[in-house]
């Protein structure tokens, strides 16, 4: 976990951290985690921002308040205080999944590694839920041969945008998944 700030030189800014906390949703801790945000000022957002889903189980963590605290503050609060807490919730979770349930842990990163190794077609919120499982996989040990960072980078990759660029030309939804799957395919070899 590397907290990148998104600031705004703004008399109110908004600032956030996207983190990536699978266990704490398959451990059923994550509605705790947004309620104790919601408490301390903060939005637990998806992936998209405001209003959207945890594609991935990628949230933002944001200010709610921008006004009445100096940005310094809030940004060391965030930093120093609230990041790191969440983060050891993460990691708590993450070892009481290894403790308590790691057989259905393993199978559950295998079969999406199993998946995106063999799919031939890839709906954005297929590709980041089985990325999720398989970056869970890599972190805890349970999947050997991979790095963090290869998983990392194919979730930037699977996004529209990116599959466009890389074709150099607009694509249509079903030429998206069938790249979106090729391209990870080759990536996970």
């Amino acid at each position: 976990f590397r907290p990148r700030f998104s600031q705004f030189s703004t008399p109110a800014s908004r600032m956030s951290v996207m983190l990536h906390l699978p266990a704490l949703r398959l451990v059923g801790e994550i509605d705790k985690v947004k309620r104790a945000a919601k408490d301390m000022g903060l939005a637990l957002r998806g992936f998209y921002g405001e209003g959207s889903e945890a594609a991935g189980d990628l949230y933002q963590v944001s200010n709610q308040v921008t006004l009445g605290k100096p940005e310094s503050i809030f940004v060391h609060e965030l930093e120093q205080e609230i990041i790191p807490k969440v983060v050891q919730y993460e990691r708590a979770a993450r070892t009481a999944l290894l403790e308590k349930r790691r057989r259905y842990t393993e199978d559950a990163c295998c079969r999406a590694l199993g998946l995106l190794r063999s799919a031939r077609l890839l709906t954005p919120d297929e590709a980041m839920s089985h990325l999720s499982l398989v970056r869970l996989g890599v972190i805890t040990g349970l999947i050997a041969g991979l790095n963090e960072q290869t998983v990392t980078q194919l979730w930037v990759q699977v996004q529209q945008a990116h599959l466009q660029r890389m074709a150099g030309c607009e694509l249509d939804q079903q030429k998206r998944r069938e790249l979106r799957a090729d391209s990870v395919r080759e990536r996970l070899k």
